[in-house]
């Protein structure tokens, strides 16, 4: 089994499956599952209808970039809706493989993102702590200071 970096992690229900106790930033005995492609399939689906939806409402290309991202944030805490995670959830997974790399994984049941071995982020569990807990949980800071971490990640022993 490996080790792997867990960041921002909050232990929700996520499509339906429960995460169990994982701390923020801990490293823990867990191994990565692949995904079977329907899920996937559905993810990102989910994530092209985001971008469909949330470019009707905006003057400007919307599309899996910072900017997206930072627009994306301002609309979950003005519509703190529950129902959005997975679709929400789905879009920022995708827009941090498309910045970052990686692959959707399962994890313990829950969809995740493997973006280097042993480096797995859970995008569900981050927008549903922003509609829960409001901005102190912005979506944007974890899609940037997931550069960060990577660099982290790249430089230890």
């Amino acid at each position: 089994m490996s080790k792997i970096l867990l960041l921002f992690i909050l232990i929700l229900p996520i499509l339906g499956c429960q995460t169990s106790g994982v701390q923020s930033t801990s490293s823990v005995e867990l191994v990565p599952e692949a995904m079977n492609s329907e899920l996937e399939f559905k993810l990102k689906e989910n994530a092209k209808l985001v971008v469909s939806s949330m470019s009707k409402l905006v003057d400007f290309e919307f599309d899996y970039s910072e900017r997206s991202v930072k627009w994306l944030d301002g609309f979950i805490n003005r519509n703190q809706d529950l129902t959005l995670v997975d679709t929400l959830g789905s879009y920022l997974g995708e827009a941090l493989l498309r910045k970052y790399g990686g692959s959707w994984v399962i994890i313990e049941g829950v969809p995740a993102l493997e973006i280097r071995p042993d480096f797995i982020m859970f995008p569900f569990s981050k927008v549903e702590k922003q509609i829960v807990y409001g901005e102190q949980e912005s979506i944007t800071e974890y899609f940037l200071m997931t550069e960060v971490m990577l660099k982290r990640y790249e430089h230890r022993g």
